[in-house]
């Protein structure tokens, strides 16, 4: 049989350092839930050139598994400031990716959110800028398609839109 001797103040010196790190483990695990529990800013962006009948549908992104995202601006325009744009936009949040042919309008078939013309109302023109904020939210799952629909265009006008959206990630998606 192996007689092991084990200084006292050793062990006492071992047991504080185990603890030690496993509270830094554990203020960290918990730093870790916090930053994914509060949303962090996400900006996307995209453009289309309008077809003949002066449509365009700009498709942004979808919203990867493991997340949320909540729409906070929007800007839809011409390429520049400058740009003169004619046209109204419509926001989409679709369940699936949505699908144009030329000249005929997007299917509203899966469409679960539409504003017309955000932020400028119908009529007047773009660039539109739209902010949402607590009480009109767009919301989106993962799948969902954020896309931005532009009717009554110039035809061949190319057309952009960007937003920037809250991301929040869903603690029951990630790895353990």
């Amino acid at each position: 049989m192996l007689d092991i001797e084990v200084d006292a103040e050793l062990l006492l010196k071992l047991t504080d350092a185990v603890s030690s790190l496993a509270s830094e483990v554990a203020q960290t695990k918990a730093a870790v839930v916090r930053s994914t529990a509060r949303p962090n800013s996400y900006k996307v962006a995209g453009s289309a050139v309008a077809d003949t009948a002066g449509n365009a549908l700009i498709l942004l992104d979808a919203c990867p598994q493991g997340q949320r995202w909540v729409l906070r601006h929007l800007v839809v325009g011409g390429i520049t400031w400058l740009t003169a744009a004619a046209g109204n936009a419509q926001v989409l949040v679709t369940s699936g990716q949505p699908q144009s042919t030329p000249d005929a309008p997007v299917s509203i078939q899966n469409t679960e959110d539409a504003t017309n013309n955000p932020g400028a109302g119908a009529g007047s023109g773009l660039p539109s800028i739209a902010f949402y904020d607590q009480g009109d939210m767009i919301t989106l799952d993962a799948g969902d398609w954020l896309s931005v629909y532009v009717t009554g265009g110039t035809s061949t006008q190319q057309y952009s839109a960007w937003a920037r959206l809250d991301r929040h990630f869903l603690s029951e998606n990630r790895t353990r």
